[in-house]
């Protein structure tokens, strides 16, 4: 697999005549990857978290500063046994104020049946939750 670190920006402005152009962005640039999520924050920061790499997948989250086009690497304090499950490609996103949650995809090793990610911006502190699950099995 061809895996990039790119940033482009796609001119939509004529519906006939789209146009990319690739951005040039300083900082701590994140690794070539494919299968990441990347999420639009407050407008002026774009969040870019997981996915697979040359190395295997990632746990890594990157937050690029859309004003000054800079990158930050967030260093999120994990223990050993969460590291594993950190590592994520091909996974969901969303925002919710201040937090974000990453859900599902493909992991190293997953102790659990269902992984949730929980990542408080204003902290930039990451965590796993663990669901509580029914005792019943959906259908039965």
């Amino acid at each position: 697999m061809n895996f990039q670190n790119n940033l482009y920006c796609i001119n939509i402005s004529q519906h006939d005549n789209y146009s990319f152009e690739l951005i040039k962005t300083s900082g701590d640039i994140p690794f070539e990857r494919a299968h990441h999520v990347a999420l639009l924050i407050n407008e002026n920061y774009l969040l870019v978290q997981g996915g697979e790499g040359t190395d295997g997948i990632l746990n890594d989250t990157y937050i690029l500063n859309l004003e000054t086009l800079e990158w930050k690497k967030i260093n999120t304090p994990i223990n050993d046994d969460e590291e594993h499950n950190m590592r994520v490609a091909g996974h969901s996103i969303i925002a919710m104020n201040d937090e974000i949650m990453l859900l599902g995809g493909k992991r190293i090793k997953t102790v659990d049946n269902l992984v949730i990610q929980h990542f408080c911006l204003t902290e930039k502190k990451l965590s796993i939750l663990k669901p509580m699950m029914s005792s019943t099995t959906p259908g039965t």
